[in-house]
Order: C-alpha cells, then sequence, then structure tokens
C-alpha cells in the first residue's frame, strides 16, 4: 500500500504553538523568546522524548513536525523535487518500510528526486530511502546506451560515474553511453540514464533498456542511523530468450543516480550510514550481464571520526568534512542536456534549473 504524506489534523488546541517549537540542545531561559525544549543527542533518545513527551502531542504533528512510521510493508511518498523539513526527525521503524519520492516517470516525464532535512535520521532493518529506477528511461540521457543496429543485438549499457558495458559493438550491438557529472556532487547532480533498446524486426517488437537512478538529498542536523539501505540504483536491462542467439537478446542496463548526503554534527557524535547503493542495472544472471549499466555518485559531507567502520558503499564516494551550506544546497537546481528538457517539465513550474559552478562558486559553497 502506498500512501502520500499529507497534513494531520491537530488534536485539541494547546496554549502551545507548535510553529514556536525549535529543536534544540538546552532551555532558553530569557524571556520574550521562542518557546524551546530540551532535546537529547542520538535518535532512540529523542524518538522515546516524542513518544513521552504528553504536552507535545496534541501539536506536533506526524508527516510535518516529524515522521515516524512503525507499520509494515508501507510504501511513503513524499512530494517530488521539494525540500521536506522534518525538525523534529524521520523514524522508519516497520519492517519493509520504502520512502520514495511521488513522481510518475511514464505519464508525465517526471524523475525522482528526494530532498529531505532532518534533525534526526533512522532506518531500521529492511526499511529503505529509495529513488531507484526513477532516473531516464531506456535510451535518454546525457549517458544513455546505444541501440543495437543490427537484428538480434543488444542494446548498451548506460553511463554515469562509471562506463556501462557493452558486447561487441562491431557486430550490431549498442556501444555504451559516455562518462559525465562530478565526484563533489556539488558543482552538479545528476538522474541516472537509460539503457539502450534493442530492436528486433522480425518479431515486430524491442526491449526498452533499464531506467537509471533517481537524485536523493538528505541533510541531517544531528544523527543519521542506517540499518536498512538508502539507494539510487538503476534498473535491469529487459532479456528475451530465442533459439537463434540465445545470449545477445538483451537491452541495455541503467546506471545508477547520485546521493548526496551532509551530516552537520560534530565529529564526535556517533553516526551509522550503512549501506549506500547507486550501482548500475545489470541483466539476467544467465547472461553474465554483459550489458550492465554504470554506476552512479555517492557524495557524503560530515566531520564524523569513525566513518569507515559505520559504512558500506558501491561504488566508492567522495568524502570531505567541509561542510556545504544548507542554504546554498536547497536553492540549486539539477543539470540537465538540452536535448533532455523534456523530462524537466515539472521542474520548470518548480524553478528548478540547469546547475553548473564555476570554481570560484564551488569555494563559496562550503564553510
Amino acid at each position: 500500500m502506498a500512501i502520500s504524506v499529507k497534513e494531520a489534523n491537530p488534536q485539541t488546541a494547546s496554549s502551545v504553538n507548535r510553529d514556536s517549537i525549535e529543536p534544540v540542545h538546552k532551555k532558553n531561559t530569557k524571556k520574550g523568546k521562542k518557546h524551546v525544549w530540551k532535546i537529547e543527542d542520538s535518535c532512540v533518545e529523542m524518538y522515546n522524548w516524542l513518544c513521552l513527551n504528553r504536552k507535545l502531542r496534541p501539536v506536533l504533528q506526524n508527516g510535518v513536525d516529524f515522521l515516524l512510521s512503525t507499520e509494515n510493508r508501507k510504501k511513503i511518498k513524499l512530494e517530488n523535487h521539494k525540500w521536506h523539513n522534518f525538525k523534529f526527525g524521520v523514524y522508519l521503524l516497520g519492517k519493509s518500510i520504502i520512502l520514495t519520492a511521488d513522481c510518475d516517470i511514464n505519464d508525465n516525464n517526471d524523475l525522482g528526486h528526494l530532498k529531505l532535512k532532518t534533525s534526526y535520521l533512522w532506518i531500521e532493518n529492511s526499511c529503505v530511502i529509495s529513488c531507484s529506477g526513477l532516473g531516464y528511461p531506456s535510451d535518454t540521457g546525457p549517458g544513455k546506451g546505444e541501440k543495437n543496429s543490427e537484428e538480434l543485438r543488444a542494446g548498451g549499457g548506460a553511463s554515469h560515474g562509471s562506463k556501462g558495458r557493452s558486447f561487441n559493438a562491431a557486430n550490431g550491438n549498442g556501444k555504451n553511453g559516455q562518462l559525465y557529472g562530478e565526484d563533489t556532487l556539488l558543482k552538479e547532480i545528476h538522474f541516472g540514464s537509460g539503457g539502450g533498446c534493442a530492436k528486433f524486426k522480425s518479431y515486430q517488437t524491442y526491449l526498452k533498456g533499464g531506467n537509471g537512478g533517481g537524485i536523493i538529498e538528505i541533510i541531517v542536523q544531528r544523527q543519521i542511523i542506517n540499518k536498512g539501505c538508502i539507494e539510487c540504483d538503476g534498473k535491469l536491462g529487459r532479456y528475451m530468450y530465442s533459439n537463434e542467439c540465445p545470449k545477445q537478446i538483451v537491452s541495455g542496463g541503467g546506471s545508477g543516480g547520485s546521493i548526496l548526503i551532509i551530516v552537520q554534527a560534530p565529529h564526535d557524535v556517533y553516526q551509522k550510514f550503512g549501506v549506500i547503493n547507486c550501482t548500475g542495472g545489470g541483466n539476467h544472471p544467465y547472461l553474465c550481464q554483459v550489458n550492465k549499466g554504470g554506476n552512479g555518485r555517492i557524495a557524503i559531507y560530515t566531520r564524523c571520526d569513525q566513518l569507515h567502520r559505520s559504512i558500506s558503499a558501491s561504488p566508492p564516494y567522495y568524502l570531505s568534512t567541509l561542510i556545504p551550506k544548507e542554504e546554498f544546497i536547497m536553492k540549486r537546481g539539477v543539470a540537465v542536456s538540452s536535448n533532455e528538457k523534456r523530462y524537466f517539465c515539472v521542474n520548470v513550474k518548480k524553478k528548478s534549473s540547469f546547475f553548473s559552478l564555476s570554481s570560484a562558486q564551488f569555494f563559496l559553497a562550503v564553510q
């Protein structure tokens, strides 16, 4: 079952205005200041504080001030291309919960871009934050795989941060796509590209390539505990069995998308980044993934001392202890090539634009 997060109905009136509540780490006792509440240093303590503090139950709203789900097999969709600010944390504590962007590539050419800002992020086992397969569809994107040029041949794998695969292009198989983007994900941030399709005139059909991965941007102010997965994988290429040429009738896999994670906490706050994937889409195991899509890009900005002990990322990630300015990240757009603007018909209305930085602007973007 999929749901879209909407503002909950407030319960009985309270003397405390929900808009005046700020999550800080000490009480403000000065007169005339906002009403603030002391909160704890970890995801678990903050979750317990939310559950036990009866004064705030009629005031703070699930899906507005915080996002909490303890149900199983739920799909939560947040509005696409929009920053969602949960001041009191995001908690995915059930089983097999999926948090994703609310988009429809097939009907609206709307690519999936999830933007999340939160004080705490807690993802339990089997839960995922995912924009897998929400990038460019088959035969599109700056690193798209090429179509086959001869009958009963394969489409090429899409590229992004690494090259997609191709199988003997000289024999009519589609070539892999070109590399694009950059490692920091500050100068540019991209969707994954679609794999090359495989056309068959004699069968009056064609196999679409796998979709590329979408984009996930996460800003965590205090702590991230990821026991599940954060992913923007490309999708598999499709295959068809034929007695004439069983190992070559396959379309290319889509390339992985982009994941940007910024943790603003001091170096001594424990973080668990867990599993983070931006891999390219493969093919059917029987075909040995000869037209697999290339990997996407992962960039992590944190002061955490023990990052290497708390993360399992594929592909290898870019790491920096220089924390980008929050306002810079939240105001920028997405890099779009001129021949792919049709996939941003929705974005244009929401003031998303081509994004590229000069070297001088890049250094101004970090604190």
